[in-house]
């Protein structure tokens, strides 16, 4: 929320609030999970009634409409007013109000509540699942590997001191081959794993199942940029998520407090 839309709502407070946007949105998935499970016929006789799960997707794309409609007002209001913000959707709001734009669809695009919302929507989806899934796990690991903790501890006190000094789905209407060899049916759902992908050991190797951090780190201490393809958890290519660098640098900041402190 603070990188997102430069709020503190307090969901982390020891009495442990209720976050109806975070509800809304797993409302949301779970129904949409469920449609691949149930007949379709099923799911869409439940979305005519606006009952069960399809309700309350329903009730959930209402109220992601709703808080992300203030948000964006109130934000601004906010700069209208002069108020200095660094966070995303301040510097997109600004962005769009440049007198400077030329560009057609971004300036249709002023005039457009949904256009942010859409937006900043990705934006917090990427920034909610990600950041929260890869963050449990990564300390989980930091924990359970002593030499890792040790090692970042050390690395962090270097930059310390030195600052003193100074789920997709496609579908094609042929038959296809998965490089596996699988065969692929027009109209088939396929689902990628990518916890399973994560542990292969003909992708990864022998020790795929070891935390290794250090399996990134090429010889002359560089972070090496490994294929997209291998870590497919931000997509690849052209659709690599646009909120990869922003996750990472997010998870980096939360462990870097954990454990320095």
């Amino acid at each position: 929320m603070i990188t997102s839309f430069g709020r503190r709502d307090g969901y982390l407070s020891s009495e442990l609030p209720t976050n109806e946007l975070c509800k809304a949105l797993d409302d949301i998935h779970e129904a949409l999970i469920f449609r691949h499970i149930l007949p379709r016929f099923f799911w869409k006789l439940l979305r005519f009634l606006n009952v069960g799960r399809e309700g309350d997707y329903a009730k959930g794309c209402k109220k992601i409409d709703q808080h992300f409609g203030e948000y964006i007002s109130q934000k601004k209001e906010c700069l209208k007013k002069g108020a200095e913000m660094k966070d995303l959707l301040s510097i997109f709001i600004k962005y769009l109000d440049e007198p400077s734009l030329n560009d057609k669809f971004l300036v249709d695009a002023r005039l457009s509540t949904n256009f942010l919302r859409d937006l900043m929507l990705g934006m917090f989806l990427a920034e909610k699942d990600a950041i929260a899934s890869g963050l449990t796990f990564l300390l989980w690991l930091i924990a359970k590997t002593i030499y890792v903790e040790e090692t970042i501890l050390e690395e962090l006190k270097m930059i310390a001191y030195k600052k003193d000094k100074q789920e997709d789905e496609d579908e094609d209407g042929v038959d296809d081959i998965l490089p596996d060899g699988s065969a692929v049916k027009p109209g088939m759902q396929i689902f990628l794993s990518l916890y399973a992908e994560g542990q292969m050991p003909w992708i990864w190797g022998e020790d795929s199942m070891v935390f290794k951090p250090e399996r990134w780190i090429d010889d002359e201490g560089k972070l090496g940029h490994d294929l997209m393809s291998k870590f497919y958890a931000f997509n690849a290519g052209p659709r690599t998520c646009l909120g990869m660098a922003t996750t990472f640098t997010e998870m980096k900041v939360v462990v870097t407090a954990v454990l320095f402190n």
